[in-house]
């Protein structure tokens, strides 16, 4: 029995550790924004072919914001500053 009580205590230290541990690590994390106005530094993007004409906007930090749209849909991505990916921002159909 007094192994046992031994070894109880002992698993609860590890956990209490565990837990304090995590909590003095763990940080919340920070969110932050940035706003786009799609009014303005937009150039305008004829349409070929029976395409709508879309918007190309300069966006925060160098990326660069394309809006789209059609009769079925919308789409509003941004392309990282160094031109190699395109983000997704809101896609509606």
């Amino acid at each position: 029995m007094k192994k046992l009580t031994t070894v109880v205590f002992f698993c609860l230290f590890l956990f209490a550790g565990g837990v304090y541990a995590q909590k003095s690590r763990s940080t919340a994390p920070k969110f932050s924004s940035a706003y786009t106005n799609l009014d303005k530094d937009c150039k305008t993007v004829k349409g070929r072919g029976g395409t709508d004409d879309a918007s190309n906007c300069k966006g925060i930090g160098g990326y660069r914001i394309h809006v789209s749209a059609s009769a079925a849909a919308v789409a509003i991505t941004a392309e990282t500053p160094d031109k190699k990916d395109l983000i997704t921002l809101a896609y509606r159909i």
